[in-house]
């Protein structure tokens, strides 16, 4: 029965996205938005995000999330809900800049899906000291106020 109700809701799921994959003509009109300055936009975002956790500025690298109680993170199993409560989350765990790291964005793949929304997927790799982890991330932005932001982050971690 469960593996029946996980086909279901994955099935629906699948459907649901391809549907809003859209027919030639949305995507023509989603091509007139300017898909490679858009794309380019995210992928600025992502940097900046990256560029300030590598230096131990957690401020900057929360700018890229929506400043919503609504935002979601998930790592593993952990999820998370708000942007209060994801920087709580990131400052308990990384005290300060000895404890950050470095992180790296890999194989970043951007698909522009409307004018206000778009998924991006890649790897990732943290490293500190002897600590390796790579994993794998979808990132869920909306333009919002002009400017793209992560409203939902899901990542899987993978220790070396």
């Amino acid at each position: 029965m469960r593996y029946f109700v996980t086909h279901l809701v994955t099935s629906a799921l699948l459907f649901s996205i391809s549907a809003c994959s859209g027919d030639s003509a949305t995507t023509k009109k989603f091509d007139a938005l300017g898909d490679d300055s858009q794309k380019q936009a995210i992928r600025d975002v992502l940097s900046s995000s990256r560029a300030g956790w590598n230096r131990g500025d957690l401020s900057t690298y929360m700018k890229a999330y929506w400043r919503d109680e609504r935002v979601r993170h998930v790592i593993n199993n952990d999820i998370t809900i708000g942007y209060s409560a994801i920087e709580a989350r990131y400052r308990t765990r990384y005290p300060d800049t000895s404890n950050m790291g470095t992180i790296q964005g890999l194989d970043l793949d951007i698909q522009i899906l409307g004018p206000a929304t778009a998924v991006a997927f890649g790897r990732w790799r943290f490293e500190r000291g002897e600590i390796v982890v790579n994993g794998l991330g979808s990132l869920m932005f909306n333009k919002i106020d002009d400017k793209w932001v992560i409203v939902h982050y899901h990542s899987t971690a993978n220790p070396e």
